[in-house]
């Protein structure tokens, strides 16, 4: 603020007629003094221009003169001008002393008055010069929340608040200024429209110096709902402002979206992992107002694995949660304690105001054991044979058919046996799938491909490991049984009975005699009555199921011929017919002597009847055998006519 003084710059002579107060006209004349400009007031943008009122004019009052007065200015060193626009432009009465110049441009400005009576004007001394700083620009308000309680952030021109819960928070404004002013204040008013819950007595903040301005307190009550306006105004020294509106807005509600689980997951349901290294992906979803940018957090829990039964592969039992991470990223490495068990994830994300989301992961299952070995048997085997304490199997290719079923069965206390895989047989045989772990092949056509190599059967657990595999190798057997016979006496049998005598034989390299499978035949023919015997039938089975050697066979009847065969068979039924030669001839029935001649021989020649010496019965008899001689002594002729049945001559020799 400059302050100047100056003498009349100029007198003017003037007279004017006064009659004070007589009714008497005088006549005055004389010079009209000049106004004082005072000390004028710089500020941003303006001038404020003082002057002294003129109270005499050569000793003259002049209370009721017409005197008026004009505010010139001029800009450093250019010329004066009238002040045309603003407070200080046109005509100012006696009354006035003062007015306010707005400047259009920085600059060093002085001023100067001048008094009109009349026709007769007076100059004022020059009052400056006086610099002002022209500041027309608004300021920029930038608020934040500050001092927040019970949740609440500020996004764009919202602020969300979490109503669930009593909190309050203030605004700091940091006004800032392009201008040379520099930021002055910042004021918050009145809430405006629905403000139920709220409070907050409005506030004009200036200090400190240059902001930034925090404000009064703006609270909420639990369970409060309403959103509220709020108007707050930043203001420059140069009395610019800018006004930014606020609205107050509810949020009780968490984020949504998120998720958490392991990656590289298999196994059945894809849920189990063979490592207790387990890589997870972590996914914060979204919220309407925003994610807390912090605070976030990874729990597990743990739980039991159950294997077999109706509960295989099902968690159970989990434990309290515990702490993984604090603000994980988007993956996590996680090292779980060795051995079978259930783990489940929870992920913990808050959106700005505090409202919180739990995402849980499905149950993650860890196996890291294999399965045993699986044990395989064999069933239902047509031309096929597999030995308990073997691993070959062998089938009768030579068959035009064939089957057998192979069942394996393990364990697995883990995660449970999920399936087998068992081999695939060249193109032709088949395979048909039964239950979980049965498989049944078969061919369909004499010759088939024989499979080559080990046939290797293995387990799966439900987490996707293999067990170690069990093998069996195929082998084709189409050798028969040898070195077995069937054995009986060539000769006529008297009895009703015949005994045979019968081997398997050996089966060298193949599947093996069946100890089973031994089959007893025998063909018949009649016996004719010179001894001979026919053409013998069709074989029959004597002896029931697998007779056992030797065989009494008790069901041959006289007059007749007897041979036996046979039959042993391998485990793939392979079989072998053993036959003989021999001829079982059955005379059971006694002869009738129809006449009989003793006679004395002396020679040995049959049929020669002589006195002395030894004698000969001559005896014809009805016999079915054929005409014999018999050498025997008399006490064995008896025996002999009842060994004998039929028709015939026969001579005895007696001794």
């Amino acid at each position: 603020m400059l302050a100047l003084v100056l003498a009349t710059s100029a007198v003017l002579a003037w007279a004017f007629w006064t009659a004070p107060g007589t009714g008497v006209a005088t006549a005055v004349s004389g010079s009209l003094d000049a106004p004082t400009i005072g000390a004028n007031a710089a500020s941003f943008n303006s001038v404020t221009v003082n002057w002294t009122v003129q109270a005499s004019l050569q000793g003259t009052p002049l209370e009721n003169s017409a005197i008026t007065y004009t505010v010139q200015r001029k800009l450093a060193s250019g010329p004066w001008v009238a002040v045309s626009a603003g407070g200080c432009s046109g005509v100012k009465p006696r009354g006035v002393t003062s007015c306010v110049d707005a400047l259009p441009a920085t600059g060093s400005y002085s001023y100067r008055a001048i008094a009109t009576f009349r026709t007769w004007t007076a100059t004022s001394n020059e009052a400056g010069p006086v610099s002002v700083t022209v500041d027309s620009a608004a300021p920029a308000n930038a608020i934040t929340l500050s001092g927040v309680t019970g949740g609440a952030i500020k996004s764009g021109l919202t602020v969300y608040y979490r109503g669930a819960e009593a909190g309050s928070f203030t605004l700091t404004n940091a006004v800032s200024d392009s201008g040379a002013a520099g930021a002055a204040y910042s004021a918050t008013a009145a809430l405006s429209g629905t403000s139920t819950g709220w409070t907050h007595s409005p506030s004009l903040v200036t200090a400190p110096a240059g902001g930034p301005y925090v404000s009064s307190a703006f609270s909420w009550n639990a369970l409060s709902t309403s959103s509220p306006g709020e108007t707050v105004t930043g203001a420059d020294a140069a009395d610019n402002t800018t006004t930014t509106g606020l609205t107050f807005t509810n949020d009780s509600t968490a984020p949504t979206g998120g998720s958490v689980d392991a990656t590289g997951l298999a196994g059945t349901g894809g849920r189990y992992s063979t490592s207790t290294s387990l890589s997870l992906a972590l996914t914060k979803g979204t919220d309407a107002t925003g994610l807390a940018s912090s605070g976030a957090k990874l729990r597990r829990s743990a739980g039991t694995l159950s294997s077999g039964g109706s509960a295989n592969g099902s968690c159970a039992g989990f434990s309290a949660s515990v702490l993984v991470a604090d603000d994980p990223g988007p993956t996590v490495a996680d090292t779980v304690p060795a051995g079978a068990a259930c783990y489940r994830y929870e992920y913990v994300v808050a959106d700005g105001v505090g409202n919180s989301a739990t995402y849980t992961s499905p149950d993650i299952k860890i196996d890291t054991s294999a399965p045993a070995a699986p044990a395989l048997t064999f069933s239902a085997p047509t031309n096929a044979y597999w030995g308990s304490s073997s691993s070959t199997l062998y089938y009768r290719a030579a068959a035009s058919s064939g089957a057998f079923t192979v069942t394996a069965a393990t364990t697995d206390t883990d995660s449970g046996i999920d399936d087998y895989t068992f081999p695939t047989l060249p193109a032709a045989w088949s395979a048909s799938p039964g239950a979980a772990g049965v498989r049944t092949y078969s061919w369909s056509a004499a010759s088939p491909t024989a499979p080559s190599g080990a046939q290797n059967v293995t387990a799966k657990n439900n987490a996707a490991s293999s067990s170690p595999a069990t093998a069996f190798t195929m082998v084709s057997d189409v050798t028969t049984p040898a070195t077995g016979n069937v054995t009986y006496t060539d000769r006529y049998y008297s009895s009703l009975s015949v005994a045979v005598t019968f081997d398997r034989g050996t089966d060298v390299g193949g599947s093996g005699v069946d100890a089973t499978s031994g089959v007893l035949e025998r063909t018949e023919t009649a016996l004719t009555s010179t001894g001979s015997c026919g053409t013998f039938d069709t074989p029959t089975t004597v002896g029931g199921t697998n007779p056992s050697s030797p065989f009494a066979d008790t069901g041959v009847v006289s007059g007749k011929c007897y041979q036996y065969l046979y039959k042993a068979s391998d485990k793939v039924a392979n079989q072998a017919t053993y036959t003989s030669a021999n001829v079982a001839k059955v005379d059971a029935v006694a002869p009738t002597i129809i006449r009989g001649v003793v006679a004395k021989v002396d020679d040995s020649t049959p049929g020669t009847i002589r006195q002395g010496g030894g004698y000969y019965i001559y005896a014809q008899v009805t016999d079915n055998a054929s005409l014999s001689t018999v050498t025997a002594n008399a006490s064995s002729f008896d025996t002999w006519l009842s060994r004998k049945g039929g028709s015939s001559d026969a001579v005895k020799t007696m001794g």
